[in-house]
């Protein structure tokens, strides 16, 4: 039987986003907030990435978007929406 490749295999928005970034901490970091939300993100509501959160008026989308266009890293609002290949 031959192994799967994980990086062939379809991943909800916020695993995708954290994968490429280099990992849930550093992701956290870059974003300061809690790693435990990025965490939430990904075991709650099919690993959708929240627009907004409570207390801030700040768009997680266009934050995100905006984080990765900055380093270099690929990333689409389609990704952000219906997740993707890491």
């Amino acid at each position: 039987m031959k192994p799967k490749k994980l990086a062939s295999r379809k991943v909800s928005p916020a695993r995708l986003v954290a994968t490429r970034f280099g990992g849930i901490r550093k992701l956290a970091r870059e974003l300061k907030i809690d790693p435990s939300a990025i965490s939430k993100w990904i075991r709650e509501n099919g690993g959708a990435i929240p627009t907004t959160s409570r207390g801030r008026r700040e768009n997680w989308h266009h934050i995100l978007i905006a984080l990765f266009k900055r380093e270099g890293l690929p990333l689409t609002t389609e990704e952000l929406t219906f997740g993707g290949t890491p």
